[in-house]
């Protein structure tokens, strides 16, 4: 190789050992304001081996600074040891302590993403419970509930210190609380809107309890048996306490109040509700049976047995019982099974083809 040609190869590895150690240089400046953002110890894993980094990465543009000098002794000076500024030993050439200095930087740069993943996590616990502690803490004052647990959960979020499974467990209990309270605040909400509007809902209830009692006033008088149910009174609720008397005391107290009451509301609605199924079912069953038992008269009218002998008195025994008052529903069921039968049977006997109709 000509002189010129080794200068050139020369100066070829030069320019790729100061891209490397440039690229090198940078990540390193990264990775020392990452761990120092993140651990701000500078006795540290991280931190130490970063310390350790730079110490490698200087005795490395050392050795390139001499190849720089003397280009002429480049395999020379690649091949030999490269040591630290207190000669303690950083690699066994050039390339070796390279290597080093790379996979430190890989380590350094794996452990910082967890570190980092961790602190972040950490962060987020601690942001996510003193937001949901100072919700939780108004909450608690304004209704008066959960008021010793949001304490307990403010001590424990001052001991907490660093550890990620503390923080973990007061933001777990902190939303807990907040969700807890924020029920109960909707609660408190919802029941003071429905006692504004209690004179008009009571007054629908009487008007409702009118209905009922008139169903079965007439359930009473026109079918047999009924349900042995009793008619829920709205008079039986009591007046109710007033608005501003409620508001005036705490929500505790006048959830003590409220509650009980506005359940029994919602009870009275569908005890009113079961009263008028059960008693007006007696009465549209009847009605079903009627029909029923008119379906098959006129069904066995169009084959010619409108008249039967062995037909009419079960007619007339179905139709008596359905027509008196009260009504045996019972007995009518069973009275129309037969007649319905026994239409059929003669139905069946006859071919189903009229009778003197050719």
């Amino acid at each position: 190789m000509t002189d010129r040609g080794a200068q050139a190869a020369a100066s070829a590895v030069l320019s790729q050992w100061d891209d490397w150690l440039a690229a090198a240089t940078d990540r390193l400046m990264q990775l020392d304001e990452r761990v120092t953002a993140v651990t701000g110890d500078p006795t540290s894993p991280a931190a130490l081996d970063i310390a350790a980094a730079f110490v490698c990465r200087k005795a490395i543009a050392a050795r390139v600074d001499e190849l720089r000098a003397d280009p002429g002794r480049g395999s020379e000076l690649s091949a030999r040891p490269v040591v630290d500024d207190r000669g303690d030993p950083v690699g066994a050439n050039l390339a070796d302590a390279a290597a080093l200095l790379q996979a430190v930087l890989d380590k350094v740069y794996r452990e910082l993403a967890t570190a980092e993943t961790a602190h972040r996590t950490l962060a987020e616990h601690r942001i996510s419970a003193h937001d949901d502690l100072a919700v939780a803490r108004r909450l608690a004052d304004d209704l008066g509930h959960h008021v010793q647990r949001c304490a307990a959960a403010e001590r424990q979020a001052e001991a907490a210190g660093t550890s990620a499974d503390a923080w973990r467990a007061v933001a777990a209990e902190a939303r807990a609380i907040r969700t807890e309270l924020e029920r109960l605040a909707t609660l408190r909400t919802s029941s003071f809107e429905r006692w504004r509007t209690l004179p008009e809902h009571l007054e629908g209830l009487a008007a409702r309890e009118v209905e009922v009692r008139a169903i079965v006033d007439r359930s009473r008088a026109k079918v047999r048996p009924l349900p042995t149910l009793a008619i829920p009174s709205v008079a039986a609720l009591g007046v109710p306490r007033p608005l501003a008397e409620l508001e005036a005391m705490t929500w505790p107290s006048a959830r003590a109040v409220m509650e009980p009451y506005l359940t029994r509301i919602d009870r009275l609605g569908a005890a009113f509700d079961q009263v008028e199924q059960r008693f007006g079912g007696v009465l549209a069953r009847r009605d079903e049976l009627r029909g029923l038992l008119h379906a098959y008269r006129d069904k066995a009218a169009a084959v010619g047995l409108g008249e039967d002998a062995a037909l009419e008195p079960l007619l007339r025994d179905a139709e008596g019982e359905l027509w008196s008052a009260p009504c045996d529903v019972a007995r009518a069921e069973e009275l129309v099974r037969r007649y319905t039968e026994a239409v059929n049977a003669r139905i069946d006997a006859a071919g189903g083809r009229p009778r003197g109709r050719g």
